[in-house]
């Protein structure tokens, strides 16, 4: 018998069930008093449930738990149904008990979740997340690091961070932080007639870290078709998923960063 194991991460795995489990809260008012109530609760219960069916199939190797998902539902229509006149009250009850017992198996299978063990896939997911968390961790920091190596005791030397090189001296320190792997300065193919060099390559991740900062003979038109190439040969690699791209502007050179960062973003996805 194979065992059940997650497919997803387990903590994203916990926040949809949980959000599945906030959804019921709409599908079913108290009271229902209209018959028109009633078809509209019936329809959402049914959109409800569908979604949680292909949910928990994504969710998990094998069927146990979907198959404990689909116990755990009430029949609102019986075939003893067609023999008798059912009080509208008691359609409405059928529909509430439904409802609630699948609440109620999504919340054992939440309890249970720690007992179930990650797939490979998943295992890998939560890393990348973990890695890719680190990397715009310290992207969100590095000005203040840069800062604080500038307050060294009785004015001793420190690492100026004055250019470009420093930038990816620097960060390139701090991403051992995090990665064992850190290979720096690889080439790409050429792209319009000329190659490029990947600033930091984390294969691990399969993720590619491009540095820049900024300077006033860089306009900020050049610097975004600067990155504007770059991403579409970073595409071309044959072991690139991702591009983190880090601008350093401590001059405060560009004046819309925001509206720099959603082009690319647009040209990247």
């Amino acid at each position: 018998m194979n065992l059940a194991r997650l497919l997803k991460p387990r903590e994203e795995v916990r926040q949809s069930l949980r959000e599945r489990i906030d959804e019921a809260r709409n599908i079913a008012p108290t009271p229902i008093m209209a018959i028109n109530e009633l078809k509209g609760a019936v329809a959402r219960e049914k959109q409800w449930r569908e979604y949680n069916y292909e949910l928990l199939s994504r969710i998990f190797s094998t069927s146990e738990h979907l198959s404990d998902y689909q116990l755990s539902q009430t029949r609102l229509d019986r075939v003893e149904d067609r023999y008798y006149d059912i009080d509208f009250k008691v359609i409405v009850a059928r529909l509430h008990k439904t409802v609630e017992g699948q609440v109620e198996c999504l919340e054992s299978i939440i309890n249970r979740l720690d007992l179930i063990p990650d797939s490979p896939a998943a295992k890998m997911a939560v890393e990348v997340a973990q890695g890719q968390a680190a990397i715009v961790r310290l992207a969100e920091r590095f000005h203040r690091i840069v800062g604080q190596l500038q307050k060294r005791h009785n004015g001793r030397p420190t690492l100026d961070v004055n250019d470009e090189y420093d930038v990816q001296d620097l960060f390139h320190a701090l991403l051992m932080l995090f990665f064992d792997d850190i290979r720096p300065e690889e080439w790409t193919p050429s792209y319009a007639g000329g190659a490029s060099r990947i600033d930091f390559r984390l294969p691990e991740l399969e993720t590619v870290v491009e540095i820049k900062k900024t300077r006033p003979s860089l306009s900020t038109r050049e610097l975004g078709d600067q990155l504007i190439v770059d991403i579409a040969k970073y595409k071309t690699h044959p072991n690139c998923r991702n591009i983190f791209c880090l601008v350093y502007d401590p001059d405060h050179i560009i004046k819309n960063p925001r509206g720099v960062e959603n082009d690319l973003l647009k040209l990247s996805s």
